[in-house]
């Protein structure tokens, strides 16, 4: 049952969305200011949905969503939809920059409503369960490796306990005597011992083929740290044994570090944590190892190493978590490299170029070395391990962040900056920056404007087409205008937009009927988001306009401000829902490739089938779109 809290003080108004929500078989708590919403929601958690009055006494609803905000800083937000008695287009502008999803004006109109609220709650399970989907490890059922460090990253910086790096020991025979699917059953064996065993406030992911990582919370001795590690690989090697007898020498071994012992820097904790495990695996595995802080460096064997030591340190020792950092003639050739990726995959990505001055005309070459030293330092053990920086001259440092969003960018700079102010140098150095997209060249052709986003117009008023260009192209947006839905079919054929603005009421083929068409055109059309426009307020227009899955519905003639956030937020939401389902397609392939590997394995094994290369190469290709 979907949960809504409705805030309002006016009383007919709280119970009358209240009585439309509850009809339709939603949960719903009626509020009267938004003090009491605050209080509520820290008392008994946040709902789905909140329906927000945005003129109310002592603390308007402006008021209330932004101290919402900062309960739930880091944590999910909220959705929000605005409610309005009367018409304030500041009010308006103000709370979609907040970030509402959308403002609703009273009294309410049954079935837009309904309408409005069900489609923010579709969107918003559609968006929580990819990033589920995104974040988990199928096999496991753990946190995956992106999704386990950003949990790890937050644990270390504000909690106290012990992060641990576990690997299973011996782990390739197992895949080498009994084949892959055993082997499989082994890591899902494991890590059902590992999250019986856990506390309810522990936390823990898979990070790679057989290492596993662990943050216990509040575990401050090492007494207990040892009984809990003791009592896992026991329950290890029992149940292991039962599924394989004992015929490998099977562990686990473990290196872990003590926080805030050790700092909170994550990337730092990862690393001294992953020295401690690595020091087990050289003496003999099966084990635990507690990083002192003074860990001896590792020596390489003389000599020259084999294909097989290779492989070993290739596929068992885990990538180091902090940005890629390399010369400027290698930087070039990544840079060149990333722009194809991103042109290929509709990838995204943020450039930033760091200023330092130093603030006293009295530090020395060997002083200004030093803080340029340490910002480089800073900046990369503060960025992941996909980022790639370069240092363009002595005092410029050249960032290029993938899959950076427009809505986050400025926290991403924020959040180093103030790592550096917090780093002992800060105050030495004053730093000026400047960050933009990287600019792409779409698909569509050599006339698409590169790195803008690509909205159409379709209206057959010359006056509106006018207006709404110049409105979104003040705001950076490449803009094609459209008198037609037989113009907009041609259109599309040329290229795909990021959006499309719609009139409903067109001669010949009316906006739905040319919605419906794209549809039928394209499977890939349905994911352009489109913003139906018409000059009625008519609930019929937008009950239909919303059940065909519009993005929104904005009336003429449109407010600048209203109309360009409204595009803004419409494009943000569908390429950050696009990412999401990409980076879920991306792990079911893996899986799917996993399992055609078991498969053939399985048929060369027990039925001495082997099939030709080129044949297992057609089948990798047809299987690697298939569902999971």
């Amino acid at each position: 049952m979907d949960w809504i809290i409705v805030v309002d003080d006016d009383l007919y108004s709280l119970e009358e969305a209240k009585n439309i929500l509850v009809e339709n078989g939603m949960r719903v708590d009626a509020l009267r200011s938004g003090q009491e919403m605050l209080d509520y929601i820290s008392a008994n958690g946040a709902p789905d949905l909140i329906l927000l009055n945005i003129t109310m006494p002592d603390m308007n609803g402006l008021e209330a969503l932004k101290k919402l905000r900062e309960l739930e800083k880091g944590k999910k937000e909220t959705p929000v939809i605005f409610l309005a008695g009367t018409h304030d287009l500041s009010r308006e502008v103000e709370g979609l920059q907040l970030g509402a999803m959308d403002y609703l004006q009273k009294p309410f109109v049954p079935e837009v409503l309904l309408e409005r609220v069900q489609r923010v709650l579709r969107t918003q399970g559609r968006m929580n369960r990819l990033e589920q989907a995104a974040a988990i490890d199928k096999m496991t059922g753990m946190l995956n490796k992106d999704a386990a460090e950003e949990k790890m990253r937050e644990l270390c910086e504000s909690e106290t306990g012990f992060l641990c790096m576990l690997d299973l020991d011996s782990f390739k025979l197992v895949n080498d005597l009994y084949g892959h699917e055993m082997g499989d059953r082994v890591l899902v064996l494991f890590a059902d011992i590992l999250q019986r065993q856990m506390r309810h406030d522990d936390a823990c992911g898979r990070i790679g083929g057989d290492e596993f990582i662990l943050f216990l919370r509040n575990m401050k001795l090492e007494s207990e740290l040892k009984q809990f590690i003791a009592r896992i690989s026991e329950v290890y090697l029992t149940e292991v044994g039962e599924l394989l007898g004992k015929q490998i020498p099977l562990g686990v071994s473990v290196g872990a570090v003590s926080i805030p012992e050790h700092g909170r820097n994550y990337e730092e904790l990862f690393r001294e944590a992953d020295d401690a495990l690595y020091s087990v695996k050289q003496n003999g595995r099966h084990g635990l190892n507690i990083a002192t802080g003074r860990v001896a460096a590792r020596e390489s064997a003389p000599g020259e190493m084999t294909l097989s030591t290779i492989t070993t340190i290739m596929e068992e020792r885990t990538a180091p978590s902090s940005a890629m950092w390399m010369g400027r003639e290698a930087f070039t050739s990544i840079y060149q490299y990333m722009l194809r990726y991103m042109e290929r995959y509709h990838g995204v990505a943020y450039r930033t170029l760091f200023t330092i001055h130093m603030n006293s005309n009295d530090c020395g070459d060997e002083e200004r070395a030093k803080i340029m030293t340490q910002f480089r330092k800073t900046m990369q053990r503060s960025l992941r391990y996909s980022d790639v920086m370069v240092e363009i001259s002595d005092n410029q440092l050249f960032l290029l962040l993938p899959e950076t969003k427009d809505y986050n960018i400025e926290q991403v700079i924020h959040r180093l900056l103030d790592r550096w102010d917090k780093s002992g140098y800060g105050n030495k150095v004053t730093v000026s920056y400047e960050t933009g997209r990287v600019r792409l060249h779409r698909e569509g052709g050599p006339d698409k404007e590169r790195g803008r986003d690509q909205v159409v117009i379709v209206d057959d008023d010359e006056i509106t087409l006018k207006i709404a260009s110049f409105v979104l192209s003040r705001q950076d947006m490449h803009v094609t205008c459209l008198t037609s839905g037989i113009q907009l079919m041609d259109e599309l054929a040329k290229g795909r937009p990021d959006l499309i603005l719609l009139d409903v009421n067109m001669p010949d083929m009316s906006g739905f009927e040319t919605y419906e068409r794209m549809r039928k055109a394209s499977m890939s059309y349905g994911d352009i988001p489109v913003i139906f426009l018409s000059e009625e307020d008519s609930r019929e227009e937008q009950i239909l306009g919303m059940k065909l899955g519009a993005a929104d519905f904005v009336r003429k003639p449109f407010v600048a401000e209203v109309l360009a956030m409204r595009v803004k937020n419409s494009i943000e939401l569908s390429r950050l829902q696009y990412h999401l389902s990409q980076e879920v397609a991306r792990k079911t392939a893996e899986n799917n490739q996993a399992y055609l590997s078991m498969i053939l394995e399985k048929l060369e094994k027990e039925k001495g089938i082997r099939l030709e290369p080129e044949f297992t190469g057609i089948l990798r290709a047809l299987t690697e779109d298939l569902p999971e």
